[in-house]
């Protein structure tokens, strides 16, 4: 039972913490950094 009281609220914040997009700044940079990659790649061909 002490293992589920400590996973129930990790899992939770967990998951908060991937719904909130705002709290990762990653993605959007990957976005960015794919719109740029395709217009070099045709430049390069």
């Amino acid at each position: 039972l002490g293992v589920f009281f400590i996973l129930v609220p990790l899992i939770l914040a967990f998951t908060l913490w991937r719904l909130s997009p705002k709290s990762s700044t990653p993605p959007p940079q990957t976005q960015d950094d794919d719109q740029f990659t395709a217009p070099r790649f045709d430049e390069t061909e």
